[in-house]
């Protein structure tokens, strides 16, 4: 399955294989393109095993809490740098609140994208350093280590690129220009 958005570069990404609960996608454009192929159907017993389910529904953004923050404090993601599936530019962090989230949030994480966030600050306020605060709120997703992992011990190991799994999401942070 691929899904595609209007007015965004193709990804080149897909999902496979069996998905079971609530997965949820969400679009900041007018239109989305959903392709579904199906290579071979597996007969078992009667007929063929197959089953897909799809609704939508449109939200306002006030409505979307979880991507955009509540009316007492929203937040504000950046801009949306033209061309890009996801790059974003945030300035003035220090006078309004500023979040960067993971495409999608909360919602399923697009396939074979990379995002870049830059975080531009003109003048630093007196006294002050950037702090950059990363955080992931269930820890079996992602180990962060200001967290208890809530795991077997022998599998906190550090590990290289092709010993980590199959995704091989990361995340890298560069202090300067």
């Amino acid at each position: 399955m691929t899904i595609r958005e209007e007015g965004r570069p193709a990804t080149g990404g897909q999902w496979c294989g069996s998905a079971w609960g609530y997965t949820v996608y969400y679009s900041e454009t007018p239109s989305i393109n959903l392709t579904l192929y199906l290579l071979r159907l597996s007969e078992q017993g009667i007929g063929y095993n197959f089953d897909f389910k799809l609704s939508y529904k449109f939200l306002r953004r006030s409505e979307a809490h979880l991507r955009y923050g509540n009316s007492s404090m929203s937040t504000w993601r950046g801009e949306l740098i033209n061309g890009t599936y996801c790059d974003r530019v945030l300035t003035k962090c220090d006078t309004r609140a500023c979040r960067l989230q993971s495409p999608n949030y909360p919602g399923v994480y697009p396939r074979n994208v990379t995002c870049y966030y830059r975080v531009e600050q003109n003048r630093a306020p007196v006294g002050h350093r950037a702090l950059l605060a990363v955080s992931q709120r269930n820890s079996h997703k992602i180990h962060i280590k200001d967290q208890v992992v809530k795991y077997n011990r022998s599998q906190r190991v550090l590990r290289v690129w092709d010993q980590c799994n199959v995704v091989q999401d990361y995340l890298t942070v560069y202090d300067g220009i």
